[in-house]
């Protein structure tokens, strides 16, 4: 019998990654040369890239590349600097205590599933966050970790403020547990780490909606726990 999906969530719906605009000829030059990086070293990794190949794929000359940046060392941390500040600003939406108000701890996961999924599908460059170059440099390394763990952390928080709707003993150990496993399961997903997966070929709602089951299951989420509802602002 095959498995019945979850509604997709409303409380994310309005949750989107936000790119700067991009107004001079300069800036979207230097734009279009990140995004030609980050898509090639994504695919191929960073060594593989050529810069030639950056700039045929960004539309551009070498020449225009070297304006820019100083080697693939400097793309890689402008990159990376782009990534994290983006990203800095969409999980400050999803983290937002107000977003989540009235919503049930299950709610909470089918949102943070859904919208993570809909970002390493829209920006496959996020890879480029966990590839061995990045975590062997320095200062990148270090705000990249802290961003991830801003994120984590603010989750942490929206599901623990919900405590009082777990019945495991151990509702501190649990909340940790489950977001450990989460972020495993996402990173699979987004083919981070090259393991064969059991749910490679599942829809992403269907993963979604399995995943939200287990980890209610394993939370031991009560039922009918009051929540303040939102007001007519949303808020």
């Amino acid at each position: 019998m095959e498995a019945e999906a979850l509604t997709k969530s409303h409380w994310i719906s309005d949750l989107k990654w936000l790119r700067a605009c991009q107004q001079t000829r300069s800036q979207r030059t230097r734009a279009a040369l990140l995004d030609a990086a980050e898509t090639l070293f994504s695919e191929h990794g960073v060594d593989a890239a050529s810069v030639a190949e950056i700039a045929s794929l960004a539309g551009c000359s070498v020449g225009s590349v070297y304006h820019h940046f100083r080697d693939k060392t400097a793309l890689l941390h402008a990159i990376m600097d782009r990534l994290a500040s983006e990203s800095q600003s969409a999980i400050a939406m999803a983290i937002s205590a107000d977003r989540w108000k009235g919503a049930p701890i299950c709610a909470i996961l089918q949102g943070y599933l859904e919208f993570s999924l809909e970002v390493a599908h829209t920006r496959p460059g996020l890879r480029v966050m966990d590839m061995p170059e990045v975590r062997q440099a320095g200062f990148i390394a270090d705000r990249i970790i802290a961003v991830k763990q801003e994120m984590q952390d603010g989750f942490y928080r929206l599901l623990h403020d919900r405590r009082d709707e777990i019945g495991h003993s151990n509702p501190d150990l649990a909340i940790r547990l489950v977001l450990d496993l989460l972020v495993g399961m996402l990173k699979n997903r987004a083919n981070a780490f090259p393991y064969p997966l059991q749910l490679a070929d599942t829809p992403d709602d269907i993963f979604v909606t399995e995943v939200v089951r287990a980890a209610s299951a394993y939370l031991q989420l009560k039922k009918n726990v009051q929540r303040p509802s939102p007001g007519p602002d949303g808020i």
